[in-house]
């Protein structure tokens, strides 16, 4: 066999390999992002029910407001609190700063 055949069989393999990787790390990957994802949707709901609320009450420059959980209620779908799928607690922190849950705060 030739040395530029041996070459393009050994490139195939290598791609073949890295293909192989790239698929089993995407399968792997894949029930641990699957289950943040309900989180983080959850977290973006109540960013946008807290900017509502911001608008609403004019609290733009204010970065000392607080909203509470009755204030930004009416703003969620169907006017519920959502609840961490991770068991974890839901803080909506000052005006300017995004939600967090409490698993995920460093």
């Amino acid at each position: 066999m030739s040395t530029p055949k041996k070459a393009v069989i050994a490139v195939a393999t290598f791609a073949l390999l890295a293909v192989g990787a790239g698929l089993l790390l995407s399968m792997w990957r894949a029930p641990f992002m699957a289950a943040a994802q309900p989180c983080c949707n959850n977290l973006r709901q109540l960013e946008g029910a807290k900017a509502q609320w911001v608008i609403e009450n004019h609290k733009d420059g204010d970065t000392n407001a607080v909203p509470s959980w009755q204030d930004v209620e009416p703003y969620l779908y169907h006017n519920r609190r959502k609840s961490c799928p991770d068991g974890g607690t839901y803080i909506l922190g000052r005006v300017g700063e995004q939600p967090k849950c409490s698993p995920l705060v460093e």
